[in-house]
């Protein structure tokens, strides 16, 4: 009795410390971290802060005498990292890896998951990688609360465009409390030396072409089925490793697929509700919806499929992979390229030339892969010894990529009638057009001025968080200057419109009519998405008159513009919808114009482009968006996008009390100096 009686207590005592001890490791954290965001010897940025979630970047630059250690690390990341191993013994869970480990890391994302009012749950992704060093650790209390750190860093190195050498250490820390969150930690299988997964051993056994595809057919099938279950639970997990799964079923496949297998296949993918989001419309219009890290899987899956296929020839009609990232803060522009591509490509008459490729590349690899840029077709082609001989049939005047795959070179060429030898490792052009030669040497340049976004970015899961403002911004500068200088020194060749297809929305619209207005790109296939774009830009430039349309209200009843333009008052009008992650982003630049100026002064109007009107009342409804909103049921097909031409969002038009545009295109900061000008000189006038 009197043991039953003390150990009762032991474990009431143990019940009782336990909670306090695991959340006082939890505050010797939250305390080292920020100990370590206040060191002055960091730059560091706040990307996302709230009561429950705070996630930060840093950067830490190296000296000269700091240079010379390889993996370097400061003494305040040394401190924090010992500090959250130190208390990691007290967590619920916790993971960590460094570059160093010979073994892949454990985990390759981790998910957080909140519900949301309007989009049932707000999941944010966080991609880990082999190169990575990471610290995860995660408290978990009785009451369900939870303390959850992510410590993330890696060594950035590169000599930059003078030839100096440039080295820091950049990193995220991420901290996120509160009962809300769901946590996801993908522990993916990895593929090492042809184990874990049992199809790889199956790739082994070497079957009959029909037997072999019946066999993918079933398995994507089978992951299919599991996309779509994943999908009406909201799982984010589950679709995460459906999407892995799909990808390296796709790459460890060894047998061929027809052209009638392949669109077989690309019909049952199309049943997942992602990769519906990914492909192009009827309207020609496609959304990204899907998280960048599921995207890369599902594309990098049929990409590989299309290698496969037994016919490699040129097909007019293709679904064509592409966003154009604008300058502020890269907001996607959502615009297909593939139907203005089509159409031109229906009118045209193409001519097909032989065009012999020679060169060489690293002795180690085995395929290279060549794509039209316009058309969207693939090539693998198979050579040995480091030594590349192709004889092939390709569009006259066409754009093709050559890459060499794991050796990460890769060259784009236009098929102008002269055979080509090339150094892969280098871009040497050993026979080649002087047209050739100056397209290598262009990219040659740009890639050292791409580098230089190193010197004022960190880089994490693809995307570029800017540490150094002016520095970046004067760089992105450089970048489009570069390129236009570019198109004017080749206005008579080719080039031109292999560059208008990278940049055109960074262009300005006196620059793309300095190119398009009478130049001869503006018929080329391949230039069909910035001529579109120049075209639409030209009918909302600054000075014209605003063009009535008649559009419905979230109220049901029809609107006109005429109701608001050109009543007194500047209106911003804004096209948006909630499919496009750029139009939620920039969002709240709207939201503060509604909410600090008087509609007597400015009044924003919003036009949706939503597929769905209850999709956007209750969008509005959640996000207390509370301005005029309209709704146009045609999407980019309405009275009002032809007549302003916009092709793509967000977008905004600012029109004068008058009615005339003053400005367009603008976003973010630059959106919000230019109202509080024109609301300066007006108050000044009065």
């Amino acid at each position: 009795m009197k043991t039953n009686l003390m150990l009762t207590i032991m474990l009431l005592a143990f019940a009782l410390v336990c909670p306090a001890q695991e959340q006082q490791e939890s505050k010797n954290i939250a305390k080292e971290i920020e100990r370590f965001l206040g060191s002055k010897k960091l730059q560091t940025k706040k990307d996302r802060h709230g009561a429950i979630m705070c996630n930060y970047y840093f950067r830490y630059i190296l000296d000269a005498d700091e240079m010379g250690e390889k993996d370097f690390m400061p003494a305040e990341l040394i401190r924090l990292e010992k500090v959250m191993r130190n208390n990691a013994y007290a967590s619920t869970e916790w993971f960590m890896h460094s570059k160093a480990n010979t073994l892949p890391s454990a985990i390759t994302n981790l998910s957080f998951e909140r519900p949301d009012d309007y989009k049932g749950a707000s999941i944010y992704t966080y991609m880990l990688d082999d190169i990575d060093n990471y610290r995860y650790v995660t408290f978990a209390q009785p009451n369900g609360m939870c303390n959850t750190y992510l410590l993330v860093w890696k060594n950035n190195r590169f000599i930059d465009k003078d030839g100096n050498p440039f080295a820091s250490v950049d990193g995220y820390i991420l901290e996120m409390n509160g009962n809300q969150w769901k946590i996801n930690c993908n522990t993916m299988p990895r593929i090492i030396e042809n184990k874990n997964i049992s199809y790889v051993k199956q790739a082994k056994v070497v079957l009959p072409d029909t037997t072999q595809y019946a066999k993918l057919r079933e398995k994507i099938s089978y992951l299919v089925r599991q996309h779509i279950e994943y999908a009406n639970k909201q799982d984010s997990a589950g679709l995460n490793a459906v999407a892995y799964y799909l990808d390296e079923l796709c790459k460890n496949y060894r047998g061929t697929v027809s052209f009638t297998q392949f669109e077989e296949l690309i019909k049952i993918l199309s049943e997942m509700p992602e990769i519906r989001g990914l492909m192009t419309g009827t309207d020609g219009v496609y959304y990204m919806m899907v998280p960048k890290h599921r995207s890369s899987y599902y594309i990098s899956a049929i990409n590989t499929l299309s290698q496969q296929t037994k016919k490699n020839k040129i097909e007019s009609e293709h679904v064509r992979w592409s966003s154009r990232t604008r300058d502020y803060g890269g907001g996607i522009l959502q615009v297909s390229d593939s139907k203005m591509i089509n159409e031109t490509v229906e009118q045209m008459k193409v001519r097909y030339i032989n065009w012999h490729l020679t060169g060489n590349t690293d002795v180690d690899h085995r395929f290279i892969k060549i794509t039209s840029k316009a058309f969207t077709t693939e090539k693998k082609l198979r050579f040995d010894d480091g030594k590349i001989d192709f004889l092939m049939e390709l569009s006259y005047g066409s754009f093709v990529e050559l890459s060499d795959g794991e050796g990460g070179h890769r060259w784009m060429l236009v098929v102008d009638g002269v055979d080509v030898d090339i150094d892969m490792a280098t871009g040497e052009l050993r026979r080649g057009s002087e047209t050739n030669r100056r397209f290598v040497e262009y990219q040659k340049q740009l890639d050292r001025l791409m580098d230089e976004r190193n010197k004022y970015a960190v880089v994490f899961n693809d995307e570029y968080t800017v540490m150094d403002s002016k520095g970046y911004n004067a760089l992105r500068d450089s970048v489009i200057a570069f390129r236009f200088a570019t198109i004017m020194a080749n206005i008579d060749n080719e080039i031109p419109a292999y560059i208008l297809d990278e940049c055109y929305p960074s262009l300005s619209f006196s620059q793309l009519d300095a190119v398009l207005k009478n130049g001869p790109h503006k018929n080329l296939p391949i230039s069909q998405p910035a001529y579109n774009y120049y075209v639409g830009k030209k009918k909302r430039q600054p000075g014209q008159m605003f063009i009535d349309a008649e559009l419905e209200g979230m109220d049901g009843k029809k609107h006109k513009l005429s109701e608001y333009i050109g009543k007194g008052s500047y209106i911003v009008l804004h096209f948006w919808s909630t499919e496009g992650w750029a139009s939620r982003t920039t969002m709240s630049t709207y939201m503060k114009i509604a909410q600090n100026y008087d509609d007597s002064k400015v009044r924003v109007v919003g036009f949706s482009l939503c597929y769905s009107k209850d999709d956007c009342k209750r969008y509005v409804e959640n996000r207390k968006m509370n301005w005029t909103q309209l709704y146009a049921d045609k999407h980019f097909h309405n009275e009002a996008t032809k007549a302003y031409g916009v092709i793509a969002h967000p977008e905004s038009i600012i029109f004068g009390p008058d009615g005339r545009i003053v400005a367009e295109g603008l976003q973010g900061k630059a959106l919000e100096n230019k109202i509080k000008e024109l609301v300066s000189e007006m108050d000044r006038k009065e």
